[in-house]
Formats: C-alpha cells, sequence, structure tokens
C-alpha cells in the first residue's frame, strides 16, 4: 500500500523530461518525520526528514520505478548551504540523478 506525501506538500512528474518534483513547504525549526511508500507518477519512494534549527537534512530512497532527475525545493527562506550526497551546492532548489539513497542537507 503506498502512502502520500505531508499536507502542504507537492509533488509532479514529468514524463517528458523524467523529471520528479517535490516542493516542501515552510516548517517549524524543530521536528521531523518520516513516510515509506510515497507514489508519485510510476516511481514509488521513501522519505525521511528531520530538522533541527539551522539544519535540515533529507534522506530518500528510490523504490521502485523510471530512474531519472530528483528536483527538491527546499523550504523558504533557503538555506544558505546545501549538500546533495556529500557534494556542496548553493541556492533553495537542487536537482540530482535519482535512483538509489540519497541525502540532502540544507544549512540554514
Amino acid at each position: 500500500m503506498s502512502t502520500t506525501l505531508p499536507e502542504g506538500w507537492s509533488s509532479t512528474w514529468s514524463d517528458a523530461d523524467a523529471t520528479l518534483t517535490i516542493v516542501m513547504p515552510p516548517m517549524p525549526l524543530t521536528g521531523g518525520f518520516e513516510v515509506e511508500r510515497v507514489r508519485v507518477g510510476p516511481l514509488l519512494l521513501d522519505l525521511s526528514l528531520r530538522r533541527r534549527h539551522a539544519t535540515l537534512q533529507v534522506r530518500i530512497r528510490h523504490r521502485q520505478g523510471r530512474t531519472g532527475t530528483l528536483c527538491l525545493v527546499l523550504p523558504p527562506p533557503g538555506p544558505g548551504l546545501v549538500e546533495v550526497d556529500g557534494v556542496q551546492l548553493r541556492g533553495s532548489e537542487v536537482r540530482f540523478p535519482f535512483s538509489g539513497d540519497h541525502e540532502v542537507v540544507g544549512y540554514y
């Protein structure tokens, strides 16, 4: 059985460019959650999130379906620095090849 993303989140799948886009809403400075078997278009994924003041950690597992690109839009006001699987990036929107396990860390 598949579940959905938490309330306020949005997700879309584009067949044209094989891109999954997940947009995260503003969130409290502390807390977290974990959801398993989320269905978005042809994909099945697990997602966990942990927020501790100035750090946001998102873990995503591609469980089933096409591989492609993940576009993750982090919550406002946007982090100063983002690491995707240990690689440093800037900006509040990150894109990377999506298959297997990934960790995104935003430093606000």
